[in-house]
């Protein structure tokens, strides 16, 4: 195997290493129960809650914080990482204020939000 030096460009990526619709579609069945049950069981126990999926997807359209639009677009967006998976500091920024938000509303804490235009977007090595 050569680690995927010219798929896509030279060669198609082989199967075994991409997903069918189908996939994507369980994919998305399994998240959906998951944070279900996520906020079946905060409020069950009188929590709070958070759905971060709803945060990522209300981010494909953008987020505007002082001026600045993130978005989910790959490498341009300034939500993900390079590796389109984790989050940037700046995506974390952004859960962040959604959780302190959160328990903010359901606890009556005053914890403040974090300036998210103070973290870092991608890094480029």
């Amino acid at each position: 195997m050569d680690g995927g030096q010219g798929w896509g460009s030279e060669q198609p990526i082989p199967d075994q290493f991409t997903l069918r619709a189908s996939q994507i579609s369980e994919i998305q069945q399994a998240t959906n129960a998951f944070n279900t049950k996520l906020q079946e069981t905060a409020a069950a126990l009188d929590l709070a809650f958070v759905d971060v999926n709803s945060v990522l997807e209300a981010a494909k359209t953008g987020l505007v914080f002082d001026g600045v639009l993130l978005n989910t677009t790959f490498v341009q967006g300034g939500v993900f990482s390079l590796d389109g998976i984790h989050l940037t500091p700046r995506g974390a920024a952004v859960v962040a204020n959604e959780v302190m938000s959160a328990i903010n509303a359901k606890y009556g804490s005053t914890l403040s939000p974090v300036n998210v235009s103070a973290y870092e977007g991608v890094q480029f090595p």
